[in-house]
């Protein structure tokens, strides 16, 4: 059986970001993650032939200083989203869809 110093319970973002913090230290750190994929609420679907969107996580903006700085350091890049005037929103699974008007201004 092996052993850890350390236990994380769940592959999402913060997980990661400790697993990712404790690599320099001398502990030996397990994660483990129910579903058979890491990234939490971050999954990007679609690609050839096929529009991506992303399934999960939203968007950040100037004021999450701390996840841009971690970006930063992973060494990943984001994009810049152009907002419409109109998005499709669905409350729940069960409820119908409606169009809703967009406010203006800069997302925070």
């Amino acid at each position: 059986m092996n052993k850890a110093d350390i236990l994380i319970i769940g592959g999402g973002l913060t997980g990661l970001t400790l697993a990712y913090l404790l690599k320099e230290t001398d502990l030996k750190v397990a994660l483990v993650e129910a579903r058979n994929r890491l990234g939490g609420r971050i999954l990007t679907v679609g690609g050839k032939d096929q529009a991506t969107v992303e399934m999960g996580a939203t968007w950040l903006g100037p004021a999450h200083t701390k996840l841009q700085s971690l970006l930063d350091e992973l060494g990943l890049k984001t994009f810049r989203q152009r907002l419409g005037s109109k998005a499709i929103y669905e409350p729940t699974s069960m409820s119908p869809h409606q169009l809703v008007t967009l406010p203006d201004g800069a997302a925070t």
